[in-house]
């Protein structure tokens, strides 16, 4: 596998932070009115088509004999990694459908802090001082994006009470797991980016057929034109995603492509009109300093 610089896998995370914030509030604008698993699947599947035309012939023979060539226990953690991948985006589809963008996208972006202690504990990461910081200051964007007034305890409880929010934390939670376990898959387990992005794209429509299969609705023909563009966010965010997580560790890739959530901050409040933009621009905001003392770090 071609070594990536590190220089190159932040820049990777960065552009990925964009590409996935406009993703989250395009996916609000469009498919708010879908069932999120059938959204996924039909989406996904446009973007594993993306991504075949995208790489050219000769590398998606690479990738086949790549894809081909992996050993039954690359086989087992693949399956698992995107199993729980789909888990979490279905979680995260749910929390946009029933919440606004701009208060579900800071929650839902704050695997960093799950990514690091993980990355910690099970890949041996050694946690410094400002990263701590950071996971502090992260976490405590939960606590303003859920502050409606009141008193100082009624952000907890919103946190846990609110669906959104129970959704988002949870997606977090489920994300930063696969963060962690990408990262390893791709630097120690020797999947190159090209073969894992196909092999999760292509997995989730795969995982979650059982679910479309019951769900499915005419209306998508009619939208195919929009789940395409869709397709080709994601796409390409997978592409960056692997990119990076093959070159850094994941809790550098984790916080910068966290930062998505400023992005669908700024676009759900100002084109979606959502209420308490300046409140949530605040959240974004001590998310993206969090998410930056980590990296950083």
């Amino acid at each position: 596998m071609v070594e990536i610089p590190s220089s190159y896998g932040v820049a990777y995370a960065g552009t990925g932070a964009v590409i996935w914030g406009a993703f989250l509030f395009y996916l609000k604008y469009h498919f708010s009115e879908y069932p999120p698993a059938l959204v996924l699947a039909v989406t996904n599947v446009f973007s594993v088509a993306w991504f075949l035309a995208a790489i050219g012939l000769t590398a998606n023979r690479t990738v086949v004999d790549g894809i081909v060539s992996l050993p039954p226990s690359d086989w087992v953690a693949a399956f698992v990694v995107v199993s729980v991948f789909s888990l979490g985006l279905l979680m995260l589809y749910h929390a946009l459908a029933v919440g606004d963008v701009s208060y579900v996208a800071p929650l839902s972006k704050l695997s960093p802090a799950f990514v690091l202690p993980l990355e910690v504990i099970v890949l041996g990461q050694f946690l410094k001082p400002v990263q701590v910081m950071g996971i502090i200051i992260a976490t405590g964007a939960v606590y303003i994006a859920n502050y409606q007034g009141g008193g100082l305890h009624e952000p907890f409880r919103t946190a846990i009470s609110a669906r959104p929010a129970r959704l988002a934390l949870a997606s977090a939670l489920l994300l930063g797991i696969v963060d962690v376990s990408q990262r390893a898959l791709l630097q120690d387990g020797g999947i190159t980016p090209e073969v894992w992005t196909l092999v999760k794209l292509a997995g989730v429509p795969l995982v979650l057929s059982p679910i479309v299969w019951r769900n499915w609705t005419p209306s998508v023909w009619a939208d195919l034109r929009k789940f395409a563009v869709a397709g080709a966010f994601v796409g390409v965010g997978e592409w960056l995603t692997a990119l990076a997580f093959s070159s850094v560790p994941a809790s550098v890739a984790s916080p910068i492509i966290s930062l998505q959530a400023v992005v669908a901050v700024v676009l759900g409040g100002i084109v979606l009109g959502e209420d308490r933009l300046a409140l949530r621009l605040v959240a974004a905001g001590s998310a993206a300093v969090g998410v930056a003392l980590i990296a950083l770090g």
